[in-house]
């Protein structure tokens, strides 16, 4: 005496597709990502401009069909790009990519030369090409006293490393004076990059010997040894030469 009609709902699910970037992607810190997906609906048709981004690593990094960020942590993200219909039904996909960190560091530890040499060159390189230009502060110690009318003069802090280059210099300019004294040093600090972080050797030690030498004393009157008795009168000379 009962008869059931069951009525299956004929709706589908939206269906989204990432078209960039390529799964998976490896990119730089700092690189700008453009995310771009298709999210068709049989019912309701285009839907892309209602997509959610969503990194399992940072939450929440964008909406719509097409967007670019910058701002993706280091590490491996898979990426959802998700969409639901007025039905309530869910349509997503998904790519994968990973962010490699910047690191700064010099590429040497310590240099010396003589005062007369002109200048230093302490050269400070990144691990990989940045997309963005990445400013290095520095501080300065040491023995040398920073000065142009004293022993050198040194690139303002901080200095930059322009998008698409790998290295830049911090040039140490030596005053090359007349004064005889011991070696002094220049001791360059890397501070925290404005995208990145510190590599391992931060710390760069300018030695300057100085080139100059002490004046000749020659003593060319009396003979060494001389014997005189009492009394006579002895002629001392001498030469002093400074080079």
């Amino acid at each position: 005496t009962l008869h059931t009609a069951t009525i299956d709902d004929n709706d589908t699910p939206p269906v989204v597709t990432i078209t960039a970037p390529v799964d998976p992607t490896t990119e730089v810190e700092g690189t700008s990502i453009t995310f771009t997906a298709t999210a068709a609906d049989a019912e309701e048709g285009d839907l892309a401009g209602s997509l959610s981004w969503d990194s399992d690593l940072d939450g929440d990094i964008g909406n719509g069909g097409s967007f670019s960020t910058t701002g993706l942590t280091v590490g491996t993200h898979v990426i959802t790009a998700s969409v639901t219909d007025g039905g309530g039904l869910p349509g997503s996909a998904t790519v994968t990519v990973t962010i490699t960190g910047l690191e700064v560091e010099f590429t040497a530890a310590s240099q010396t030369d003589t005062e007369s040499v002109g200048t230093f060159a302490a050269i400070i390189q990144l691990n990989a090409v940045s997309a963005t230009d990445i400013d290095v502060p520095f501080t300065l110690a040491g023995s040398a006293t920073e000065g142009i009318a004293d022993d050198y003069s040194i690139t303002s802090s901080p200095v930059t490393i322009t998008a698409g280059q790998l290295t830049t210099n911090i040039v140490i300019t030596i005053n090359d004076d007349t004064e005889t004294e011991s070696s002094e040093t220049v001791e360059i600090t890397l501070g925290t990059p404005s995208i990145g972080s510190l590599g391992t050797t931060t710390l760069h030690t300018a030695t300057i010997d100085d080139n100059d030498t002490p004046p000749v004393v020659t003593i060319t009157a009396p003979v060494d040894p001389t014997t005189e008795v009492e009394g006579t009168s002895i002629t001392f000379t001498a030469t002093a030469a400074d080079a």
